[in-house]
């Protein structure tokens, strides 16, 4: 009687672990072609406003935990455009097994270059499917541009986090040309600085028309005898 019920739970033991390795490994069979391609592009492209489109392979992984990894994203707006190595989606195995297409808590943008349209940044810090998101940059270059004008930030490693489908905050490192930079942003509050060349940098009431901006620059090197420059001004934004 003891040897049945032993076969007996060996054999439920095996049944479930079968099911649940299968259940982890199932999307490893899914064939992630054009059509499924352009889902992500039309997900990605609807949230950002931004043209996306997928050149790379999409390729699901277990380790560290299941997810979705896209290659060689192209990504324009207007006359410019960008291309990022990598993109990796936390996913849901149950959303995939039902063809559903959605993200989850975490993305991660790893290498190459992402482009931001400095005269709609409205699109970026109000994104309705980010309800709850975390943005993790690595290696990435970012580059700003309005009308003819732009500047790139290299080397740029940082989390933008959403909450209630608004970025709460951001903090991130990176460089301009080589000087190094401490970037954040919290509480309607944007901070650039940098204690290789003393500069520290803070823009209040980021969203709102009046501003307020204060300014220090300490690096004696370049103005022998002054110790501190400090400026503090009131900017309004008409249109």
């Amino acid at each position: 009687m003891e040897k049945k019920k032993i076969k007996g739970l060996l054999i439920s033991t095996l049944i479930i672990t079968f099911s649940i390795i299968s259940y982890i490994c199932a999307p490893f069979f899914i064939n992630f072609d054009d059509i499924k391609k352009k889902k992500f592009e039309s997900l990605f492209s609807e949230s950002t406003k931004y043209e996306v489109s997928i050149k790379g392979d999409i390729k699901y992984k277990l380790t560290p935990l299941p997810n979705l990894e896209i290659s060689d994203i192209h990504i324009s707006k207007g006359d410019e455009n960008s291309i990022l190595n990598k993109i990796v989606l936390k996913v849901s195995i149950i959303d995939l097994l039902k063809k559903k297409y959605s993200y989850k808590k975490k993305i991660i943008l790893n290498g190459g270059e992402l482009i931001i349209d400095l005269n709609s940044l409205s699109d970026l810090y109000l994104i309705k499917k980010f309800k709850n998101q975390e943005i993790i940059f690595k290696n990435l270059s970012l580059k700003f541009f309005s009308d003819n004008n732009s500047f790139n930030l290299a080397q740029v490693n940082g989390k933008i986090s959403y909450y209630d489908s608004k970025i709460k905050t951001i903090v991130s490192q990176a460089f301009l040309g080589e000087v190094p930079f401490e970037i954040s942003f919290k509480n309607s509050q944007f901070s650039l600085s940098s204690k290789t060349i003393g500069l520290n940098f803070s823009l209040q009431n980021f969203f709102n028309k009046e501003k307020n901006l204060i300014f220090t620059f300490n690096n004696q090197s370049i103005f022998p005898g002054i110790n501190e420059i400090y400026a503090s001004f009131k900017l309004i934004n008409e249109e």
